[in-house]
């Protein structure tokens, strides 16, 4: 029987609360975690279905994080060319890490 919508009456008279369980964060990774040789996708070409690239040097140089990035974007995924060109940090969206594709954060603006 329910007596609420917190809590829940079991058969032996016990009652347990529910709580709400946090949203887990093990989908998304940090911009500044990115690495050279990472796989991820980006919208750098502004079209609809994201584009998927390579990093081809790390986003960590020097004391801060780049706000640009040298990615091999392959464009033949949408009818352009594949080439080699920088791309601005806030146009990745996803990176391909443990088999998954997880969301990037924290990029610089």
């Amino acid at each position: 029987m329910i007596r609420t919508k917190k809590h829940i009456d079991l058969l032996d008279g016990e009652s347990y609360q529910i709580r709400k369980v946090p949203k887990r964060k093990d989908n998304m990774i940090k911009f500044i975690d990115l690495k050279k040789g990472d796989k991820i996708l980006h919208s750098h070409l502004g079209t609809s279905p994201a584009v998927s690239g390579v990093i081809k040097e790390s986003p960590k140089q020097g004391r801060g994080v780049k706000k640009t990035l040298l990615v091999k974007v392959m464009g033949s995924e949408v009818g352009h060319f594949d080439e080699i060109g920088s791309i601005y940090s806030r146009e990745v969206l996803k990176v391909f890490r443990d088999d998954n594709w997880q969301q990037v954060i924290g990029q610089p603006t």
